[in-house]
C-alpha cells in the first residue's frame, strides 16, 4: 500500500528524525494540556505502535496512558 501511494519514497527522502517527531509531540500535548499517562492510542493492532513509541520517542511516550483501544477485533 505505502509503495503505491508514495509514503516509503517520501520518508526515505525526509530530513525528519525521530527525535524531531518526539519533540514535536510533545510540545503538541504540552500545547494541548495534555497531562502525562493520560492519552489512550486507538487503532488497528496499536499495541505494536505503542511499544515502538515508549522506544523510540521517550517524550511524547511519557504522555501514553497504559491502556490502548485496539479496534482489530
Amino acid at each position: 500500500m505505502h509503495l503505491v501511494n508514495g509514503l516509503w519514497a517520501e520518508c526515505a527522502t525526509s530530513d525528519n528524525t525521530l527525535t524531531e517527531a518526539d519533540e514535536f509531540l510533545e510540545s503538541l500535548c504540552v500545547e494541548l494540556g495534555a497531562k502525562p499517562r493520560s492519552i489512550v492510542l486507538a487503532g488497528s493492532t496499536v499495541a505494536f505502535d505503542q511499544s515502538f513509541v515508549r522506544v523510540h520517542m521517550p517524550r511524547f511516550a511519557a504522555y501514553l496512558s497504559h491502556r490502548c483501544f485496539d479496534v482489530s477485533t
